[in-house]
Formats: structure tokens, C-alpha cells, sequence
């Protein structure tokens, strides 16, 4: 991705908006009054979840682990097209195709998503999600990274900006994505797009009649590189929707209480799973956790390789 590639491009006005709302948003979460957090349970062992009420509406933090350095994390978040997002909720004969990223610029992408869903009664509809995400790159200061610049300002102008320099590049990354609802103008140009999922998975009828939902969910992520090959991921869902059922139609409620109801984990519990962003980041960490375990082993077979060269000879030379 040529945006993340170059990380010094500036933010626009309207970019850096979109980033202090998002980090608004997690303020707010662990800000919030009243209602305590509430544990909700996942079905994956590696992803924790908690709810919280920010002004009577239900929002969830989801955080897990991963083996890679921030800038892996964030370009496997942007990159809807990947291979490894590939899903058998992917619509299938979509004109625009199941997932597209759309338009491109500087720090922004915006991104379709569409996926096949089955509502109450087995009612099959399409779930429509048109995201900007917008990113920024920033550096955390560890604690020797401070001292080495409080060290600094008591030596000459020059040397101080020569242990800046080194300071922040021994700094770990930050990077804070904001995911808002986006409109696609009729003139977009699609810049790549997701082949058809009948390459990987089983046919299924087409997509194209069912009815089609918009998916207008607000999202805030903060990725921190924790270490050379690890970082930590928080996906902040604003506004968790809470599904109830009534005489056979959907609609959405919100209970008066100032922390999260016994029924609204549960039904948060239920909703998660079925989740874009829940299910992006389980795939995530599969992934790294994969490609690591497969990297050890292409080592590990080097180094027996090498081994055996190396006793053969010995074995030669005596």
C-alpha cells in the first residue's frame, strides 16, 4: 500500500477530525461513569471482549495479541482484498464485487464490503458495509527513549537533534485507524478488487436478489507494537446493535440502564461472532500465528540441513 509505505505524508483537516474522534471514542470508553465494564465471552480463545454503555448505547472492545510488528497489523486491517479475508459469507455475482476498495488518498481508504447474511426464518439479505478508514502513524516514547532526549537538551543544538534522531528510531509504533460510514459516489472508479469466492469456496446461488442492508456501524482501532515482532490490537465497536425479536421482525432497542443488561450480553454474545470486524480480527491472528509457526519450521529445517553439511564434514576431514 503506497499510503502506508510513505507514513510521512501529512493529514488533511478533515483526516486529523476523523482521528481525534476516534481517539474521543476510546476516552469515552474507559471514561465513561456509572456502569461498570462487563466481560463478554467470545468464541475465540485469543480475543477478549468488553462492554461498556456510553450514553445508553452498547459498545464493545475487542483486544488480542499478534505476532507481527504494527505496520503488518495495520496493512492486513486496510487490505479488505486479502486472500486471507476470503469468506463463505462473501456475496456471490455482486456486479462491484464482494469486497473493493474503492478510493485511495493519503492517509485514506475507503473500502466496500458485502456479505451474505441469514436473518430470522432463514431469510437470506445482503449486508452492505461502505467504510473510510482513515490512519495515523505514531511513535510511542518508552522510558529510555525519554531519557535519551532529556539527556539531549542538556548538550549542544547539534548533537540534540542527532539524538532525536536515534531516540525516535528506537521508538515503537502506534497506529490508530477511524472507520466511519462512507458514501460511494456513481462515478467511483474501483482501484482492486476480491476475485469471486467460487475460487476457494463451494458455489453457492447468486447474491445478487437478495435485499440489501446498510451496515452503518462506527469502528476505532489502536495498534501498539509491543515488541519486534508483537503488537497489541484494540477494535472499538461504537454503538453495538441489539437485536430482538417480535412478532417476526427485526428492530433495534436500547435499554434504560446505566451499564450493560444481562440481555444485551447476550445478545452481544450472539451478535459478535456474525460480526465483519470480530471475524476480520480472528482471521488476523490465525494468520501472523501461522505464518510464524511456518517460518520456524523453514528454520529449523535450514538449520538441520546445515548441521548435516557441517558434520559430513568433519566427518571428511578426519
Amino acid at each position: 500500500m503506497k499510503a502506508v509505505e510513505n507514513s510521512k505524508l501529512i493529514l488533511t483537516a478533515e483526516e486529523k477530525g476523523d482521528i481525534a474522534n476516534a481517539n474521543d471514542n476510546f476516552k469515552a470508553f474507559k471514561n465513561t461513569e456509572g456502569g461498570a465494564a462487563t466481560t463478554i465471552v467470545t468464541n475465540d480463545n485469543y480475543i477478549s471482549a468488553v462492554g461498556r454503555k456510553i450514553n445508553g448505547k452498547v459498545c464493545c472492545k475487542l483486544s488480542t495479541t499478534l505476532r507481527c510488528n504494527g505496520e503488518e497489523a495495520l496493512v492486513f486491517l486496510l487490505d479488505v482484498t486479502s486472500r486471507s479475508l476470503w469468506s463463505e459469507r462473501d456475496a456471490v455475482d455482486i456486479e462491484d464485487g464482494a469486497k473493493n476498495v474503492v478510493k485511495e488518498e493519503g492517509h485514506t481508504r475507503t473500502v466496500n464490503i458485502v456479505e451474505e447474511m441469514t436473518g430470522f426464518g432463514g431469510t437470506h439479505f445482503n449486508n452492505s458495509i461502505v467504510r473510510k478508514l482513515v490512519w495515523e502513524k505514531r511513535h510511542k516514547l518508552t522510558e529510555r527513549t525519554t531519557r535519551t532526549m532529556l539527556k539531549a537538551r542538556r548538550t549542544t543544538r547539534t548533537a540534540m537533534r542527532t539524538s532525536r534522531k536515534s531516540a525516535f528510531g528506537k521508538a515503537n509504533n502506534e497506529f490508530v485507524v477511524s472507520g466511519t460510514p462512507a458514501e460511494i459516489e456513481p462515478s467511483s472508479m474501483t482501484i482492486s478488487k476480491k476475485p469471486s469466492a467460487s475460487m476457494k469456496f463451494k458455489r453457492r446461488r447468486s447474491s445478487a436478489a437478495n435485499a440489501t442492508k446498510v451496515d452503518n456501524g462506527v469502528l476505532a482501532v489502536k495498534i501498539a507494537q509491543v515488541g519486534e515482532e508483537e503488537s497489541t490490537v484494540e477494535v472499538l465497536v461504537v454503538d453495538l446493535p441489539s437485536k430482538t425479536k417480535q412478532k417476526g421482525k427485526q428492530f433495534y432497542v436500547e435499554e434504560k440502564t446505566a451499564s450493560v443488561s444481562v440481555k444485551e450480553k447476550k445478545e452481544a454474545e450472539r451478535l459478535l461472532p456474525t460480526m465483519y470486524d470480530y471475524r476480520s480480527l480472528s482471521t488476523m491472528h490465525r494468520s501472523f500465528q501461522r505464518y510464524v509457526g511456518e517460518r520456524a519450521k523453514r528454520a529449523s529445517r535450514s538449520n538441520i540441513r546445515r548441521g548435516n553439511y557441517a558434520a559430513y564434514s568433519i566427518g571428511h576431514a578426519l
